[in-house]
């Protein structure tokens, strides 16, 4: 595995419950730059202007270089994308990134949970998935 370079390597992570929030402190903590998508609102104005995401994980200060964004396209200028939502929204949130596709270095996810349609979360889904877009 090649070394990332952590100057110019951006880090999206699209989910910011408990647990799309930690391995986006990961991220930032270990020096990349971190941008962090969620649909609610005021938790991505907490992290933004208090560091915080006290709705998922109150007592954690959060880095720096981990900042939210509001809307899927500000993340185009990541090269990584970690998908890190419930497993209910794991298809359904596919086909809103693929238009970022082309230029990504990579896409891993770490949802848990079953597809409510496959019952399991695996490259077959998000190859099915981005194949018929």
């Amino acid at each position: 595995m090649t070394q990332l370079d952590k100057q110019n390597t951006c880090f999206g992570v699209i989910g910011a419950g408990s647990w799309g929030t930690a391995l986006a402190i990961l991220l930032a903590r270990n020096g990349f730059e971190t941008l962090i998508w969620g649909n609610e609102p005021e938790v991505l104005t907490q992290i933004n202007q208090q560091h915080l995401n006290a709705k998922y994980l109150p007592e954690i200060q959060l880095p720096d270089r981990l900042h939210a964004v509001d809307q899927l396209e500000q993340l185009a200028r990541c090269d990584e994308l970690l998908l890190v939502v419930p497993s209910h929204a794991f298809s359904e949130v596919l086909p809103n990134i693929k238009q970022y596709m082309p230029h990504l270095k990579r896409l891993a996810y770490a949802s848990k949970g079953f597809d409510h349609q496959t019952n399991l979360l695996h490259s077959v889904v998000i190859d099915h998935v981005l194949a018929i877009l």
